[in-house]
């Protein structure tokens, strides 16, 4: 899984929800990478680098607000295709800046919504790592 610092202008992840799991914070979902990535390791703490293939996209209220704007249910529906890239950076007064993200979803009309709310951007929260 990746941490907050992973995310900068025009990173992106893209890949299918392949797992829902219920939390005591929410359901979170598990997302299959169209490609692998490398996750830097750290020399000074003798940790390599290594090779991820899925990462956990959390309860968090941005991603459930792109769902929304999209007409998705959330947790996104499985196997639904996600792409998502960081715009940028928001300072928010609270010590962390929060992360904004474009979202794109291809998912079969008969799993949309209607009557949704109009968000284009959302908040990822740190992904522990």
């Amino acid at each position: 899984m990746i941490k907050a610092a992973f995310w900068r202008p025009g990173t992106k992840l893209a890949g299918t929800i392949t797992r829902h799991v219920n939390t005591q914070h929410g359901p979170i979902m598990e997302l299959a990478l169209d490609k692998p990535r490398v996750i830097k390791g750290d020399k000074k703490k003798n940790v390599k680098d290594r090779t991820i293939s899925h990462v956990i996209l959390g309860n968090q209220r941005g991603l459930q607000m792109a769902a929304e704007s999209a007409g998705v249910p959330f947790p996104y529906p499985l196997q639904a295709h996600v792409d998502i890239t960081c715009t940028g950076h928001q300072h928010t007064g609270k010590g962390n800046d929060m992360a904004l993200f474009s979202v794109e979803f291809d998912v079969p009309d008969d799993m949309r919504q209607a009557d949704v709310a109009d968000v284009s951007d959302f908040e990822l929260a740190e992904l522990p790592e």
